[in-house]
C-alpha cells in the first residue's frame, strides 16, 4: 500500500470521527462512503472490518487484563477496593 493511500486511509477515519461527533451520523457509514470514492468497495469494506476488529481486540485486552484500567471502575477490582475503601475504622 502506497504512503498516499495510508494518510488517506488516517485522513478518512479523522474526518468520519468528526462527523459523528458533530453531526450524529454513524462513523462506519462516513467512512465507507469516503473509502468507497477512493477505492472498490470490497476493499474499502476490509479496511473497515480491519478498524473494528483492533477496536474490538484492544477493548478485549484493556477490559480482560485490566490495561490502563482505573481499579474503581474494573469490573474485577472494582468491588474489593469499594469494600475496603467504604469499611469503617474499628
Amino acid at each position: 500500500m502506497p504512503t498516499g493511500s495510508s494518510a488517506m486511509i488516517v485522513g478518512v477515519f479523522l474526518l468520519a470521527g468528526w462527523v459523528k461527533g458533530v453531526v450524529g451520523m454513524g462513523l462506519p457509514t462516513v467512512a465507507m462512503g469516503a473509502l468507497g470514492l477512493a477505492m472498490p468497495p470490497v476493499q474499502a469494506a476490509a479496511i473497515l472490518e480491519m478498524a473494528a476488529a483492533g477496536r474490538g481486540l484492544a477493548n478485549w485486552l484493556c477490559t480482560s487484563f485490566n490495561i490502563l484500567a482505573d481499579p474503581r471502575q474494573s469490573p474485577s477490582l472494582g468491588s474489593q477496593t469499594t469494600r475496603f475503601a467504604n469499611r469503617a475504622p474499628r
